[in-house]
Formats: C-alpha cells, structure tokens, sequence
C-alpha cells in the first residue's frame, strides 16, 4: 500500500464503531453521465469546437461539467438512503477519477447538486491515486486498508456497474478479507438525453408527470391558457353569478357554491297557506289531535 493511502486510512484514526462499511462507485452508479465517445460527440455539437484533451477522458475535469447534463441512478437511490439512516455503517464513494485538486472540488459539488448527500474528500469520498493505472486493484488494497481503519468491520456491502468488478469484489470480501457482504452489480442503462445532450420529449404526457430533474424552467412554469385565466380571474362582486354558466349536470349545490351567492329553483311555484294549513291537518288528523306547544305544557 503506497504511503498516501496509508494516509488516506489511517488520518482519521481508528473508529470501532463502524460494523457495516457500505461502498459505492460513482460513475454509472451513483451519476448518470454521457459516455467518452458521445461525451465527445456532444462536446463537439454544443460548443463548436473540437474535444481539446484528445484521447483523455475520466482523467479530465470537464468531463462532469456543463454543458453535460448528469442525472442520479435510480437503482441505487434507496440503498444509498437506506445505507445512511444504519447506525453502525460507514458509507464512502470509492471511484476511479484521479485524486487531482479540481475532482476534490467538483465532484462533491455534483453529488451535492444531485441530491446524493455531503461527500468530503479522504473522510467518505476517495479518489484513486494519481499514478495508479489499475483501479480494481486500488479498490481491493482500499477495502484491506478499511478493515484496519475499522477494527470491528464485520460486513461489507458494494455497488458497482463493471461486471468484472462486482465478481472479483465478491471473492475478494469473503475468500481473502473473510467477511460477509453483498456485492450489486448497477445496470441501469444511461437515459438518451444524457448520452445526446437534447431534452427528452414527451408529446403524449402532460407537463406535471414530467420528471423534475428534466424539465426546461419554462415547463416548470407553464403559460396559461385563457380558459385558465378566466376561471381563476378574482370576482368582483362574489354575489354575482359566473359569466360562464356551468354545464347543465351540476347539482344546484355546486352551482350555488361556484356562483358565490344563493340559488334559487325556477320554474316551480311557491307553496300556498292554504296548502300549508292541509298538509298540516292531514299530519294531525292521523293522531286523532290538534297542534299543540312543544312545551308540553310546562312553559319555561
């Protein structure tokens, strides 16, 4: 192990209270961002210019900067979340970028931005060592340095979407570091608009099934049409019927409550005294008695 991972594992000091240490890759597990051949493609479309770092790419801070557009992986939002609220866990993101000045600054900033929480460079964000050709065998000599960090380390679980490295981190935690765990292999395919670099389009849904992360401001914020103004217009006399009647199968209830004021029926006569006086005497007459005080007689 060279002596700036020994740094790396050991500047914190030891820590007994971690059991379960929960690693996650970044790039295609964490983030969804455009591969290196149509990375360089819409680099070329968007700006007009060539890709100025010629074969380079996972090397080159550009790489998770505007004008790229980055999304979260869905497959591993709720381990993440779920890896966060276990008291006796430890989550770090391990990745292959190279531990350079402008990566210690920008990928915090990115996972932040997209919602993964507060990583700290050397604390619970890991950078592989500037020089370092082979990143699985970074990782695995990363994991040996853990379990001496965390004495009481029992479990390891990982996330990664390189099949090759999920099958060798699942000899590598329960042959040779004796531990148990899981390892998840990520594979979620990159969204087309990531890849491209142009907004998805949805002709057939309305605006708010959209996801947010997606949406253009002036979709998130969309005009309104003049139906919908004249609906929601304030009123100036809310006793006034609406100038746009409802349709004719609303029941005299809602009418009355969107017109603001009383409604009354039409077309049926108001009842007569006399008719009044009848049905009250057909009530009594099947009694055998006459109306009387509801008092009882007792007065109050």
């Amino acid at each position: 192990m060279s002596l700036y991972d020994r740094i790396v594992l050991t500047e914190s000091g030891l820590d007994p209270s971690v059991e379960v240490l929960y690693v996650f890759d970044m790039d295609d597990t964490l983030i969804h961002h455009a591969s290196k051949k149509a990375g360089r493609e819409q680099w070329e479309k968007l700006t007009g210019k060539e890709w100025p770092h010629g074969q380079k790419w996972w090397s080159v801070p550009d790489t998770l900067k505007p004008p790229f557009k980055f999304a979260r992986v869905n497959q591993t939002k709720a381990a993440l979340k779920k890896a966060k609220s276990d008291p006796r866990g430890k989550v770090v993101v391990m990745t292959g970028r190279i531990a350079i000045k402008e990566f210690k600054t920008t990928i915090p900033k990115l996972l932040r931005k997209l919602g993964a929480g507060d990583f700290k460079f050397n604390d619970n964000l890991f950078l592989k060592t500037v020089g370092e050709e082979d990143t699985l065998a970074w990782k695995k000599r990363m994991l040996r340095g853990f379990t001496k960090r965390f004495p009481n380390l029992r479990e390891i679980n990982m996330w990664d979407d390189r099949g090759k490295h999920v099958s060798e981190f699942r000899s590598y935690i329960t042959k040779t570091l004796k531990l148990d765990g899981k390892v998840t292999h990520v594979t979620e395919p990159t969204p087309a608009h990531i890849e491209t670099g142009v907004q998805e389009s949805f002709p057939n849904r309305p605006w708010w099934s959209m996801p947010f992360a997606d949406l253009e401001p002036h979709q998130l914020a969309p005009a309104e049409t003049p139906k919908q103004a004249r609906s929601e217009a304030p009123r100036s006399d809310p006793l006034k019927p609406m100038a746009n009647p409802l349709p004719g199968n609303v029941s005299p209830r809602a009418k009355q409550r969107a017109g603001g004021g009383r409604w009354e029926k039409r077309n049926k006569k108001p009842k007569s005294a006399a008719s009044l006086l009848g049905r009250i005497a057909s009530f009594t007459r099947g009694r055998g008695d006459e109306p009387h005080d509801r008092s009882g007689g007792e007065g109050r």
